[in-house]
């Protein structure tokens, strides 16, 4: 067992991180686990950092496109699922579509997009965004860590009626461009972004 063994484990690495279809990915690693086992002990220990050293390249590229279904803007991808969920249900429901997603965060950069989406969708009670009362600051926070540069409460809002803690975009009545507050157990529709930047 060769060089010839390493660049092929090398190779499968390589195309199962940048595969989206996971059985790709489960038989590569099958494959490369076949060929460690299969080398001597001197040979194993070089395939295995090989393959350490491509999964950490590999792991980091990002495709540069938007998964199907999603919509562009920038260096972000969109998306409004057709289905309802809590707050804390939405942050999962965003992962299952794509393990970087979440829910989306609102900047002055996407901030028209993301109103022209929401309104597209048409969600009649409005779809949950990132934002919510930190318990233990009790200010506005992005879920994914981002400052925030913009407030878009409708007007009356946020109200804190009967300790609503999360926020979302649109409500029926209103211009559909504002934020309400509401309670986390409420299910809405949701936005979930992912970044597709390097």
């Amino acid at each position: 067992m060769g060089p010839s063994l390493l660049v092929v484990a090398a190779f499968l690495v390589s195309g199962a991180a940048t595969q989206t279809n996971e059985s790709y990915g489960l038989l590569a690693s099958q494959v490369v686990k076949g060929i460690v086992h299969a080398c001597s002990d001197g040979m194993r220990e070089t395939v295995r950092e090989e393959v350490a050293r491509q999964l950490a390249t590999t792991g980091r590229s990002v495709s540069h496109e938007c998964p199907a279904g999603w919509s562009r803007h920038g260096d972000t991808c969109y998306i409004i699922p057709p289905r309802l969920a809590s707050w804390t249900v939405a942050h999962h429901v965003c992962a299952t579509l794509d393990s970087r997603a979440r829910l989306a965060s609102v900047h002055p950069d996407s901030r028209r997009f993301i109103e022209s989406l929401v309104e597209s969708f048409g969600a009649a009670r409005g779809v949950w965004i990132g934002l919510a009362r930190s318990q233990s600051i009790h200010e506005w926070v992005w879920s994914d860590g981002t400052p925030l540069d913009l407030a878009r409460w409708e007007p009356g809002q946020p109200n804190n009626g009967d300790r609503e803690r999360c926020a979302h975009h649109g409500w029926p009545g209103s211009s559909r461009t504002g934020w309400h507050d509401n309670h986390c157990d409420t299910e809405l529709n949701l936005l979930c972004q992912l970044s597709i930047a390097q």
